[in-house]
């Protein structure tokens, strides 16, 4: 974490800079400053440590961000909070060896974000050629990721389905026509048991497709605004067999049956792993967030989730062990395998233990609540109670 930011004078003399709003100019200059920024200007910026340092209503934030993004002064990913200050290294040279070295430390630390090769490529563009040597000298590890994720964003748009769907939406983005940084969107999320077939997928930008919500009735609205109905997607989209989806129910939790392995697998689908570790990734505060995607974290989710857990359950427990932990020699232990394994149930039923809150631990708790009221996640009444004990 950088101690200071660096804030030119000329920037009030800059054009582009004026031109913007009253609120761009000034969330411009905290992202500038901000305590997450760091050596590369490519880090990580939660919406909602944002809401809590300058006060703002999540509403503001994010077409702030947005307005930043419109008149590139940065690239945003609203999933992973992933955020580049385009001009960094216009303003702020590698002048030596221990600046490359401290800013080859700071790119492993973002070597999971969706947002690597936008990164690589504004490097890539700069004039000095020591800009060029971030990537040099990286571990293999990394350098294979990077390679993978590359091809792999490439490959979505080289099979068959990829390419019929680029020429039937004419290869744009089909909510705000940008031609730049195209992903393959599946409608009916793929969390959701959402097939990749053509009639489920369809080209956002990557903007677009990091503001979708992934459940909830933030979800139907948004399909709502496309002309979808949830119903008709869920008929279309799903495999054979996975229509014991209650669509009248913003949770979209399975129907109640007798449990085939079809529907096992269905259930699954319907595990909220990234609500849950996001959740637990804004608590934490940490650079680079546990990854949701991999089998490692998702493992003791899946344990607890057969055993009758819920969404609410996990939320509690990042609450109440974050409360607990922050700040202390057991900060460590923040992480799903400990949280989410065999002690869950004591930590449910523990009483919480009363501290002194740090300025650290206010800022995760007010971002947490702040995550958890902008989700619309829907949650036990009981357990609403005891969360909101936590958060207020």
């Amino acid at each position: 974490m950088a101690e200071y930011g660096k804030v030119y004078k000329k920037i009030w003399r800059d054009q582009d800079f004026r031109a913007l709003s009253e609120n761009a100019r000034f969330l411009f200059l905290y992202i500038l400053t901000t305590p997450h920024l760091n050596a590369i200007g490519f880090f990580v910026l939660h919406e909602a440590y944002v809401t809590v340092d300058m006060h703002w209503p999540m509403r503001k934030v994010k077409s702030t961000l947005q307005e930043l993004a419109d008149n590139r002064f940065i690239l945003y990913d609203r999933k992973s909070g992933s955020l580049i200050i385009r001009s960094w290294f216009h303003h702020n040279k590698i002048n030596n060896d221990r600046h490359l070295k401290k800013a080859q430390s700071e790119l492993t630390e973002m070597f999971q974000s969706t947002l690597l090769s936008d990164f690589q490529a504004i490097v890539a563009s700069g004039e000095d050629g020591r800009y060029k040597q971030i990537f040099d000298g990286l571990s293999p590890e990394f350098i294979k990721l990077r390679e993978i994720r590359i091809r792999s964003r490439r490959q979505h748009f080289e099979s068959k389905v990829g390419k019929k769907v680029l020429e039937r939406d004419g290869g744009k983005c089909v909510r705000c026509g940008s031609r730049e940084n195209l992903t393959l969107d599946h409608i009916l999320p793929a969390s959701m048991g959402g097939l990749c077939i053509e009639a489920n997928l369809r080209v956002l930008c990557r903007s677009c497709n990091s503001k979708r919500p992934i459940g909830g009735q933030a979800l139907i609205d948004d399909l709502r605004m496309d002309g979808f109905t949830l119903e008709g997607l869920v008929a279309e989209c799903l495999p054979t067999g996975a229509m014991g989806i209650d669509t009248h129910t913003p949770s979209l939790r399975p129907i109640e049956e007798e449990e085939t392995e079809e529907e096992a697998k269905e259930e699954e689908a319907t595990i909220p792993f990234e609500s849950i570790i996001s959740h637990l990734n804004i608590l934490a505060q940490k650079k680079r967030g546990f990854d949701w995607t991999t089998d490692y974290n998702q493992k003791q989710i899946r344990r607890r989730w057969k055993e009758g857990r819920k969404l609410e359950d996990f939320l509690y427990v990042n609450l109440v062990k974050s409360e607990e932990w922050l700040a202390t020699d057991m900060e460590k232990h923040l992480n799903p395998e400990t949280l989410y394994g065999n002690k869950m149930e004591k930590y449910l039923n523990q009483r919480r233990i009363p501290r002194q809150y740090s300025e650290k631990i206010n800022r995760a708790l007010l971002a947490a609540a702040e995550y958890l009221k902008e989700g619309g996640f829907e949650i036990e009444e009981s357990r609403q109670a005891q969360i909101d004990s936590v958060t207020t």
